[in-house]
């Protein structure tokens, strides 16, 4: 299943590559609901009386993705900062610059 972050209240469901039998749900995903996360599996039903076709869903806790998880996962993603010191030299010194040097 692709890497994908839901946001609070959503989520996404892709089409199960890996499915060998048919009680192996036909979509896999991520919800996450009020800040608790949740995988998703999701069966295309058609009814026994005929009928549109429809989704069957179910939703278990992720254990394994906590909101704390996932917070402290983007900061490890996030590039880090970098905060050079100012300097009261010119950066860009061409031939003319050499008089506004301050030594």
């Amino acid at each position: 299943m692709p890497a994908f972050e839901t946001k609070d209240n959503s989520g996404v469901l892709f089409r199960n590559q890996y499915k060998e039998h048919d009680n192996q749900p036909d979509y896999r995903g991520k919800s996450t609901v009020d800040g608790a996360a949740y995988k998703i599996a999701a069966w295309v039903k058609t009814p026994k009386k005929g009928g549109d076709a429809f989704l069957s869903l179910a939703f278990t806790p992720d254990e394994n993705e906590t909101p704390e998880s996932r917070k402290e996962k983007r900061m490890m993603d996030a590039p880090a900062t970098v905060v050079l010191p100012t300097s009261p030299y010119p950066r860009n010194v061409g031939v003319g610059a050499v008089e506004e040097l301050p030594f």
